[in-house]
């Protein structure tokens, strides 16, 4: 069996080690409730973050080893990504805690792996290759980070100018309007 192989074999297995990951910063009642309720509608949160992860590791294991367009991988995975990303960049947590979680897969994958590189199954190359679709994800990631923050901040600018205007409107403070 090739190290492909058993990538795509352990999935279920590696998506959640991955999933518990991406909950760490979530408080025990929450994480609980992120992995026990599986209802999409009852749970969108943990459901996206499922999904979004099982599909990510579902690229990550097809992508590698074989010549592909990278462009059409990329789009594959930064729409995976999207909406873990936001419900992240939601939170309040530092961005380099918000993402953590993608790097970890790289210590799951050398878990799994551990064997084949040992053995001489798998090259220090390849090892290297999937490490570096992982870098790649991460580097996605902050670039869909930084987009949906400015974005959250932009509402909140655009939402405080709001209230200001409807205050002072209030107020009757604004200078009247000059029919021309």
């Amino acid at each position: 069996m090739s190290w492909q192989d058993i990538l795509l074999e352990n999935k279920d297995l590696v998506v959640g080690k991955w999933f518990d990951l991406a909950l760490r910063e979530y408080s025990p009642e929450a994480m609980s409730f992120f992995k026990q309720e599986r209802d999409r509608f009852a749970n969108p949160i943990g459901y996206a973050l499922r999904e979004g992860l099982a599909d990510l590791y579902g690229e990550l294991a097809r992508g590698v080893g074989r010549e592909a367009d990278c462009g059409a991988d990329q789009a594959k995975i930064a729409a995976a990504l999207d909406p873990i990303v936001r419900i992240m960049a939601t939170q309040e947590l530092r961005p380099s805690r918000a993402l953590a979680f993608i790097l970890g897969l790289k210590s799951l994958i050398h878990e799994l792996l551990d064997a084949e590189v040992r053995c001489g199954r798998m090259s220090g190359a390849d090892m290297a290759g999937l490490e570096s679709r992982v870098d790649e994800m991460a580097l996605t990631a902050c670039d869909l980070y930084i987009d949906c923050r400015q974005k959250i901040m932009e509402i909140r600018l655009n939402e405080v100018k709001n209230r200001t205007y409807r205050l002072l409107q209030k107020a009757n403070l604004l200078a009247e309007e000059t029919e021309g």
